[in-house]
């Protein structure tokens, strides 16, 4: 059977680039997937346009297992947990309950906290119960994106 795009939300995600977005919200209020697994948190990279609207720059290798930053409830669970906290982080705490959005003139801080980070993940893989690997990806995707954003002259929002 197929899902018809019933709400302006789902709607709202139907960009080329969102498909994927909107499927998890119709598998989610259909009760298709798992409580803990429930829509996928995602780091993009963005750059600001002339006029100071800011677009989205294309996947890495159209590759969307690239964007992947962790589960919805990675937000609070991991990057925002006592854990991550105790390390010092200032950016990676504001995933949990809200989106975080690294400025352009942000990034050399935001990647220098991912080094210091860096160290712990197999440590925060273990507290979280995600387990090392699935961490270990999820944050070398955020640590790609914003040396990309670095290069581009971007930020990185993860979402």
């Amino acid at each position: 059977m197929t899902q018809s795009y019933q709400s302006l939300e789902v709607a709202a995600l139907c960009d080329s680039r969102d498909v994927v977005a909107a499927a998890a919200i119709q598998s989610t209020r259909h009760g298709l997937a798992p409580e803990n697994q429930r829509m996928s948190l995602n780091v993009d990279t963005y750059v600001y346009e002339a006029n100071g609207e800011w677009t989205l720059l294309e996947d890495p290798d159209d590759d969307y297992s690239k964007t992947m930053a962790g589960f919805e409830r990675s937000r609070s669970k991991l990057w925002g947990s006592e854990a991550v906290r105790a390390l010092g982080a200032r950016f990676f705490p504001q995933l949990d309950g809200g989106n975080l959005r690294v400025e352009p003139g942000e990034i050399d801080d935001f990647l220098a906290e991912c080094e210091a980070i860096r160290p712990h993940v197999d440590h925060l893989g273990e507290v979280s119960g995600y387990g090392a690997e699935y961490v270990t990806r999820c944050f070398n995707n955020i640590v790609a994106a914003s040396v990309r954003a670095r290069a581009e002259g971007g930020g990185v929002i993860v979402w």
